[in-house]
């Protein structure tokens, strides 16, 4: 096997698919080819005004999220902007605007422009009363001799968010990207408290950070302008992830030992995943070579899905080297594994992609 990749790290978690032990995993990051090619090629874009009464706003959001994106440590795009632009509002882009874009794309100095329309940046708050039941008069130390039901005010805030953008090439106004990007999310808030049972929906998932460790979102968020203003965001990195390049980390769980082992070959494989907790996995995936050389253990599920990890975690650039080793494990299965079918799938989608993208 050749060298760790840039970005390794291991951890020690606990969880539920090997029970027998804590799982050790190792993280890696992996690169994410976009939906829509071709973009991220040309550098210097230019962002115009958006359609819609959100339009300007969303403009200026989705040329910082495109101004921020990075690969590898480096920015993918210059952005240029023309706060001059003034599309109508609530309409979609006309021939004569197009025109207009492409003029501009040109003073620019661009060869791709992106225009679009927002057709939803809404946000309903819907009040209500919410009864709950409270000690009227005590008895003693929690103990209540009456109880009554108070009506408690609420409000329940839902927002909603669609865009369409285009991308056009300014040479000859060819549309190279047009796809709809769409985000929702609500909180309820009663006497000023959020509720923590509140449907929040992706935005105040990973990208943004909106929720807290016990469910609940930030105070920014949570207020009918943060609301928007997070959902304007996803929205935004939404067209950045289809249209550019992109790291994201990828946690590969090590699988603890099936069937049977030697005493040697026992404490090898538990030497092995020491090594993983220990942030070891040169001598992790050593161990695994060791056990996989012995021609019995070729048909072991649980090593055969250990060389495969280790190969995805070392060779990131090469996801067919650990899909190999995945399938065979996977075919070996008499029953649903979910840690062989997520790598499986994982590494066969990889494989898909970089498909896609030969010349």
């Amino acid at each position: 096997m050749r060298g760790v990749a840039m970005g390794l790290g291991l951890v020690a978690a606990c969880g539920a698919a090997v029970p027998a032990l804590a799982q050790k995993t190792a993280t890696y990051e992996a690169r994410f080819e976009p939906k829509f090619g071709g973009i991220s090629d040309q550098e210097s874009i230019a962002v115009l005004n958006f359609n819609g009464k959100d339009g300007d706003i969303f403009a200026s959001t989705l040329a910082g999220v495109l101004q921020s994106a990075q690969l590898d440590g480096r920015s993918l795009f210059v952005v240029k902007t023309l706060d001059s632009m003034n599309y109508r509002s609530g309409t979609d882009i006309s021939r004569a605007e197009v025109a207009q874009a492409i003029r501009q794309g040109e003073k620019l100095g661009v060869k791709i422009v992106f225009t679009g329309t927002v057709s939803a940046a809404s946000i309903t708050t819907t009040n209500f009363n919410r009864e709950e039941t409270v000690c009227a008069e005590s008895s003693g130390f929690l103990k209540c001799k009456r109880q009554t039901t108070r009506k408690i005010p609420c409000s329940k805030v839902v927002g909603q968010y669609t865009v369409t953008p285009r991308a056009m090439r300014v040479s000859n106004g060819q549309v190279v990207y047009s796809q709809t990007a769409s985000a929702q999310g609500e909180y309820t808030i009663c006497e000023g408290q959020l509720q923590s049972n509140a449907s929040l929906g992706d935005v105040f998932g990973g990208l943004f950070g909106g929720k807290k460790k016990d469910g609940e979102m930030k105070p920014e968020i949570s207020s009918p302008d943060g609301l928007l203003g997070a959902l304007r965001a996803e929205a935004a990195e939404k067209i950045r992830l289809d249209i550019a390049p992109y790291n994201r980390s990828v946690t590969v769980t090590f699988m603890d030992k099936v069937g049977k082992f030697s005493k040697a070959e026992n404490e090898q494989f538990a030497g092995a995943l020491a090594f993983a907790g220990a942030g070891r996995l040169d001598r992790t995936c050593a161990l695994f070579e060791t056990l996989y050389a012995q021609p019995h253990n070729q048909n072991n599920i649980s090593v055969l899905y250990n060389m495969g990890a280790c190969q995805e975690v070392l060779l990131p650039e090469e996801p067919g080297a650990a899909l190999a080793y995945y399938a065979k494990a996977d075919q070996l299965l008499t029953k649903p594994n979910k840690l062989i079918s997520d790598a499986f799938l994982r590494t066969k989608a990889a494989v898909g992609r970089d498909r896609s993208l030969a010349p």
